[in-house]
């Protein structure tokens, strides 16, 4: 049986060390570009409107908006959370991000420290606290004219019945209170009114 010569097998050796070496550089290639993207992710600025806003808008208004304000905080404008509740300011912007009350109830481990509470719903995800982080860090801006949550409370529906004072008529054909409002109204936007109908029409009418 012919046996293969001992000369090829360096040469075999040499192209399998190739092809591995090969790989290696692949790889690394690939983990500097994922490192590079994550870089740049990293110090893209995060918008406080769109990214931040929204996630305290759904996860922390029930318990920090204008209706509530659990521990005297509110968190429905940026002011808010920096001014903060009877614990001090919520919101450290800059490099004492971490130091911030909002980043440490919200990334607490332990359930009864996290916010929001258990009983509230799932705890915010890794990227939602990184963005919030991210915010913070990055000096926690927002717009200047941001305006808070609208009071509940001061709803036409929550307010108690007033009944309205019956305009002045100038028309003889105003008979109730009703007519007074449609009159004024008519005169408001220039409409002159018909003439009664006689009585044999409003009859074929009814």
């Amino acid at each position: 049986m012919h046996q293969p010569s001992s000369s090829l097998r360096p040469w075999n050796l040499d192209a399998q060390v190739f092809r591995v070496t090969g790989r290696v550089t692949v790889f690394i290639w690939l983990a500097a570009l994922l490192c590079i993207s994550e870089a740049i992710v990293a110090d893209e600025p995060v918008d406080y409107l769109t990214q931040v806003k929204p996630i305290l808008q759904q996860r922390c208004y029930a318990c920090h908006g204008a209706l509530k304000q659990e521990a005297g905080l509110r968190l429905d404008t940026a002011a808010f959370a920096i001014k903060g509740g009877e614990s001090g300011a919520a919101v450290v912007a800059g490099e004492l991000a971490d130091s911030s009350i909002l980043l440490k109830r919200i990334a607490a481990t332990h359930a009864e420290e996290r916010m929001p509470p258990s009983e509230e719903g799932e705890p915010l995800t890794a990227e939602q606290i990184e963005l919030i982080r991210h915010w913070i860090a990055a000096g926690a801006k927002s717009p200047i004219d941001e305006q808070p949550e609208a009071d509940p409370s001061q709803h036409w529906a929550f307010q108690p019945i007033v009944r309205p004072s019956v305009p002045a008529d100038s028309s003889d054909w105003c008979r109730t209170p009703i007519d007074a409002f449609l009159e004024q109204q008519q005169r408001k936007h220039g409409i002159t009114p018909q003439p009664e109908a006689p009585r044999i029409i409003q009859l074929r009418r009814l």
